[in-house]
């Protein structure tokens, strides 16, 4: 279904009337307390770091003058920013939250109501400080959750075809590092994993699942059948499984266990 953008802005602008919002507001209403900040922060550190980086490499390559590039959370509170022309307006910025009950009709409130990408020109901000800017917003989603959202801003000026392909560009860079973070992540849980498991339990998991049976993993290894029994009940302890199946089920899902093993 087509969403009428006219008739979006028009809701949008009633509801903040309805609310009592005045368009002369000089600054953002709602802010995140300093402590629910601090933990905000800490949530999403590894989203921060990414976002970062990749603003810094594209402020390298192309030397942006007039952008503002803004990270909310996933309600819409800032927890990180760029602005290529007052650094200064970022740290107070940091913690403002971008929604109707706080600053009217903006990019980011409209992009956490549609869950998509949202462009809007100076003129279609409810509030007048805001009438400066041109805005696109866009959720961050992970895993299939919108865990934020980017905003590039504009003062003065029009969005070029450029501005959108550096704004697509950071979108897209973001999410892969994102997704790089997560394998790395991973593949260190998996090591810490491996590392946690003795290798004699390793050998007598991978045979378990190899279909042997007590007595066959005894002789094969040359281990007894008491501590054949031993390994496999430390197997079930320390990933805590029900049983010796469900032990080697875990282990093979997190990649402690490699039943290719000879």
């Amino acid at each position: 279904m087509k969403i009428d953008k006219k008739e979006l802005l028009k809701e949008s602008w009633y509801r903040c009337y309805e609310r009592g919002l005045p368009k002369d507001i000089d600054k953002i209403q709602s802010y995140i307390n300093e402590k629910e900040l601090e933990n905000k922060l800490e949530e999403n550190w590894q989203l921060i770091r990414v976002f970062k980086e990749e603003v810094k490499k594209l402020e390298r390559k192309y030397s942006l003058k007039d952008n503002i590039f803004l990270l909310t959370d996933s309600k819409g509170g800032l927890i990180a920013g760029y602005d290529s022309t007052n650094k200064e307006r970022i740290i107070r910025l940091k913690g403002a939250v971008f929604i109707e009950e706080s600053c009217g009709t903006n990019a980011i409130s409209l992009a956490m109501k549609l869950q998509k990408e949202v462009f809007l020109a100076g003129e279609e901000h409810y509030c007048n400080f805001f009438k400066e800017w041109t805005c696109i917003a866009i959720p961050i989603e992970i895993n299939k959750k919108v865990a934020a959202y980017l905003d590039m801003s504009l003062l003065g000026r029009n969005l070029s075809e450029k501005d959108k392909l550096l704004f697509n560009l950071v979108h897209k860079n973001i999410l892969l590092g994102i997704s790089k973070q997560s394998k790395i992540k991973e593949i260190e849980k998996i090591q810490k994993g491996k590392e946690y498991l003795t290798q004699a339990e390793k050998e007598v998991a991978v045979l378990s699942a190899k279909g042997y049976k007590i007595k066959e993993i005894s002789n094969k290894l040359n281990f007894s059948e008491p501590a054949v029994k031993y390994y496999r009940k430390k197997l079930c302890k320390k990933l805590k499984a029900k049983n010796i199946i469900h032990a080697i089920a875990i282990g093979i899902k997190n990649g402690y266990i490699e039943t290719d093993l000879d």
